[in-house]
């Protein structure tokens, strides 16, 4: 499953401050009315916290242990900022993903947050995912690596037109896009890793694709 943090949701449906402000009452009933189902994968939108919204880390807690114990994997889509909360995500994560363009300032900021988690001594979980490269980028993967210092786990090519057109089609990117393929491996890369394939707790939520990242973007 996804779960969306901190992001202004794209509808009026239920999200992820509805499940912070209900977390001792949740139960599979509840949680299927707050999630949004396409296909095998449940999302957990993100709400408008506003910039004086402080999130509970009791209430995190809940919602953390609950998705653990009944999903395969869990992604958490994280803020580039590193707060409280973020934090107490990171130190569970298994995997975490800095995620970088490859321009100048975004290869920057990534440096920055990499050397923020060898602070925090999670660095030794964290890998770099390129993201929009192109053929006229000025830079090479290697490069960026070398750069910020952290292992290249993937990249996804720079396509606005697959982007567009899943968009408008309400439908993922099609496998007949480089971008396509590209993001089917990085999925499968997760469902047949370790974390993957531990055995739930409990067996009676749909399969998700997730693993918490950072995007540094």
């Amino acid at each position: 499953m996804i779960f969306e943090f901190w992001r202004c949701p794209a509808s009026n449906a239920r999200n992820c401050l509805d499940a912070l402000e209900r977390c001792e009452d949740l139960d599979e009933h509840l949680w299927f009315r707050l999630v949004s189902t396409i296909g095998s994968l449940d999302v957990l939108q993100g709400g408008d916290t506003g910039l004086d919204y402080k999130i509970d880390l009791t209430a995190l807690k809940y919602i953390m242990t609950f998705a653990r114990q009944n999903y395969g994997i869990v992604l958490v889509d994280l803020p580039s900022a590193i707060n409280a909360a973020s934090i107490h995500i990171l130190q569970q994560s298994q995997r975490i993903f800095v995620v970088t363009a490859p321009d100048i300032a975004s290869v920057h900021i990534a440096k920055v947050r990499w050397l923020q988690l060898q602070n925090l001594d999670l660095a030794g979980n964290a890998f770099l995912i390129l993201n929009r490269q192109g053929k006229a980028d000025g830079i090479t993967a290697a490069e960026i690596k070398n750069i910020v210092g952290v292992p290249l786990y993937g990249s996804f090519a720079n396509d606005g037109e697959a982007v567009q057109n899943a968009l408008l089609s309400g439908s993922k990117i099609s496998t007949g896009y480089k971008l396509g393929r590209e993001l089917s491996t990085f999925a499968e890369s997760l469902r047949n890793g370790p974390v993957a394939n531990q055995p739930r707790k409990k067996g009676r939520f749909s399969d998700l694709f997730v693993i918490p990242k950072m995007p540094v973007v």
